[in-house]
């Protein structure tokens, strides 16, 4: 194994990192980038074998001058040298539990910061929650920001919002249908309802194969980082800008919490199609231990059931934008 291709080995480790669908998808793309940035730095070095790679030039990578739109290069900043020792961590570290005869320990250096990729998105209290429904339930009719919001607390990513179409909803049974790798039937609570028919009412020209949230004509790519940045703006013009950790995942996240709460791990993994109960606990930041009780064991090790689109609960027992 210590003669194996680095570029094979940073393939499958990044294969393996997307199917464990712990990270936001932003940062998934970043990893991607920098790992085909590693391999590239090693094989210029003369490092192409597993038995080639070592700390010294892990280190000369995270180190290593980053190129400007213009041509021109730069030292990188603090923030860019820790995230590509993360990013090489991380690496080596996956690599390692597929077999890999590779050493995490040979990216070393500063201590990762405590507020890295691995740290959880924080989750927005009921009161953030509702600042957040207020502030979208008074954008104009046609806007999307209600939508968007809407489709998160249903458990839908930024990766799965831009190919929901107007198929998909079904406002008469408060449900959307999210497809992509964990195709599934998740629950609108009233709120969310109310949102999704008043897109719709507003957008009387909409065809059951146009999608909602995006242009038709929208890269995928693009159209993921455009649903990101919009969710952003509306959790800093609902004032939680200054709330440290807060992101577009944390609408998702908090309904998830919520799912969890009322109906426990497995229901929360199928709300958020995430792969593993692991997964969906590390996302949220909740502590769990795989069940040693049979039946539940069963349940816990195949979350997302035998049909093909598992059907999800709601957020939360309270409407999502409900006042109290």
């Amino acid at each position: 194994m210590s003669s194996q291709l680095i570029s094979d080995c940073l393939r499958r480790a990044v294969s393996e990192i997307g199917a464990r669908d712990v990270y936001a998808d932003r940062t998934f793309s970043q990893i991607r980038s920098m790992a085909a940035a590693l391999g590239e730095f090693m094989k210029r070095h003369g490092a192409t074998r597993l038995h080639q790679v070592t700390g010294e030039l892990t280190v000369a990578w995270c180190l290593s001058p980053v190129r400007g739109p213009d041509g021109t290069t730069k030292d990188p900043s603090d923030g860019v040298v820790r995230f590509r020792q993360w990013t090489a961590r991380k690496l080596y570290t996956v690599a390692a539990d597929l077999g890999a005869q590779l050493d995490p320990d040979l990216a070393s250096g500063d201590p990762i910061p405590a507020n890295g990729p691995d740290t959880p998105a924080r989750l927005l209290t009921d009161e953030q929650l509702q600042q957040v429904c207020d502030h979208v339930g008074a954008a104009p009719p046609r806007s999307r920001e209600p939508l968007l919001v809407a489709l998160m607390l249903a458990g839908g990513s930024a990766d799965e919002i831009p190919g929901v179409r107007a198929r998909d909803v079904d406002v008469g049974a408060g449900t959307v249908r999210f497809v992509g790798g964990n195709p599934r039937l998740c629950a609108l609570d009233a709120w969310s309802v109310a949102a999704v028919a008043r897109y719709l009412h507003t957008h009387p020209g909409i065809r059951p194969d146009d999608r909602l949230c995006v242009e038709a004509d929208t890269p995928h790519d693009r159209a993921v980082m455009s649903v990101t940045n919009r969710l952003c703006r509306v959790l800093r013009q609902a004032g939680l800008a200054s709330r440290a950790g807060l992101s577009a995942r944390s609408i998702r996240l908090t309904a998830a919490r919520r799912v969890l709460e009322r109906d426990g791990i497995a229901a929360a993994t199928r709300f958020l199609g995430a792969r593993s109960l692991d997964n969906t606990a590390a996302a949220i930041g909740h502590a769990w231990q795989h069940p040693r009780d049979p039946e539940t064991a069963i349940a816990a090790d195949n979350p997302m059931g035998s049909d093909d689109a598992a059907e999800s609960g709601a957020a939360g027992a309270r409407t999502a934008g409900a006042k109290r």
